[in-house]
């Protein structure tokens, strides 16, 4: 989360790591260092919740039927097995 951006600011990612790390950059054009603080400290306190759901790899594809009729809601993550 970036708060406060200047205008004509602008923020350097890289491409690979992000993608693999599902890393997602939202940003704000107002806000201040007090409102980065709360927003720290909102998260170090458990207020922000990121919603997920831990499934067998045998429900993939009904993971994929609920994300084209648009019905997921934060993240799935895929129980693998262990190879035996």
């Amino acid at each position: 989360m970036v708060i406060g951006m200047p205008a004509g600011a602008s923020i350097k990612a890289p491409v690979f790591q992000s993608v693999v790390k599902m890393i997602r950059i939202q940003a704000s054009y107002v806000g201040n260092r007090q409102d980065s603080a709360e927003a720290l400290d909102f998260f170090s306190r458990g207020l922000i919740h990121a919603p997920f759901k831990t499934v067998d790899l045998k429900d993939l594809p009904n993971v994929y039927e609920l994300m084209h009729a648009g019905k997921v809601v934060g993240r799935y993550v895929l129980k693998i097995p262990d190879p035996e």
